[in-house]
């Protein structure tokens, strides 16, 4: 009652701040209004981001998130409602009337918003291109237990975001750009939905990860320990990156398993360029080889640019130096770095030789 009252006097306490008693009435309710909606819990309404006038962002109380917007241009933090009510949040760079479609699945240990997202904003505001990118279920600001975080969930929540954050009555095909985990679930979404895709990249893929590089080497009683108790986080890789592991990843992983088939056993058709670091410390390159080898497509392209590690963020900085074959001009890194120049090459293969 006295928060109330208090409520009721703070426009009048300070009229300097421009606080009506509608707004104040607002501000108070908006959120038990929206979790009721929703069939929300409180700890996921908390993901809900709000706009200016205090309405949940474009697809939090519908199925869908697709909402045609009055700019062009990038549009953070939206959200998109899955089937089963759980809300993924996501990034989009909208191109009105565009039907050439970026979708990027990041890797478990990063979200949507990072150097490669940034990089994939930059080509499509220059090349007039959409682009959207999410977090996985029950990772950053995406909603669900981790539990119940698995490629099988990961590949059919990606599968209803493609048919879902498009205008209604057009389903685009989408270069898929999957780094990490998300170029896995990229290849289990082109051999279940060929129809959404129009291209595959991947960045440092790691296919069967889980089985081949990680429980492979992991001591028996951490394996004992993540099967009892469902959770660890596990150490991988030369910069001991923590990873969190539980006992549904491992096993779900083995349902999923790419590698197995030998050449040409992925019915994948579309263009794939395969983007992998020689010095990637915890995926070898050998990884993407093998997977080009799996793949039915002829148009596959294994690029290995020496430097950049697993997260491929190669940062050019120019020297001090000056080249004495140019007398006094200094050396001039490129416009692009190599991760840059792979990636729009990739695109444009990607672009140019399929359609929407």
């Amino acid at each position: 009652m006295r928060f109330q009252s208090f409520l009721f006097f703070f426009p009048l306490l300070f009229p300097e701040l421009g606080f009506s008693f509608s707004q104040v009435s607002l501000y108070r309710c908006r959120s038990s209004k929206v979790a009721s909606s929703l069939h929300l819990s409180q700890e996921d309404l908390k993901k809900i981001v709000f706009d200016e006038k205090q309405r949940p962002s474009a697809g939090a109380s519908r199925r869908g998130a697709f909402r045609p917007k009055k700019n062009n241009g990038h549009y953070a933090n939206q959200i998109f409602k899955l089937r089963d009510g759980h809300l993924l949040q996501y990034n989009e760079y909208y191109v009105d009337g565009s039907s050439d479609l970026v979708v990027y699945l990041c890797n478990l240990a990063e979200t949507k918003e990072n150097t490669k997202a940034r990089i994939l904003r930059n080509y499509c505001m220059k090349n007039k291109k959409r682009l959207l990118a999410a977090d996985w279920f029950a990772r950053g600001g995406s909603t669900g237990r981790l539990m119940d975080a698995t490629l099988t969930r990961w590949k059919n929540d990606t599968i209803d975001f493609l048919e879902g954050a498009q205008p209604p009555g057009t389903i685009n095909k989408a270069v898929l750009v999957g780094c990490g985990v998300g170029a896995w679930v990229a290849i289990l979404v082109a051999l279940a939905r060929p129809d959404l895709v129009r291209g595959l990249i991947g960045l440092s893929a790691d296919p069967d990860f889980t089985e081949d590089l990680l429980w492979k080497f992991l001591p028996d009683e951490e394996k004992e320990a993540i099967m009892r108790d469902g959770f660890r986080e596990v150490k991988w890789g030369a910069r001991s990156e923590v990873y969190p592991i539980t006992s549904s990843l491992i096993t779900d992983g083995r349902e999923n398993l790419v590698l197995r088939g030998g050449p040409s056993s992925l019915d994948i058709q579309c263009p794939v360029r395969l983007i992998h670091s020689l010095d990637d410390e915890e995926v070898p390159v050998n990884m993407s080889m093998q997977l080009a080898v799996c793949l039915k497509t002829p148009d596959v392209e294994v690029i290995v640019p020496k430097l950049g590690g697993h997260r491929l963020e190669d940062v050019y900085t120019i020297p001090s130096w000056v080249d004495p074959m140019y007398g006094d001009h200094k050396f001039k890194p490129p416009e692009l770095s190599p991760l840059e120049d792979a990636l729009e090459s990739s695109l444009n293969v990607c672009f140019n030789t399929t359609e929407s």
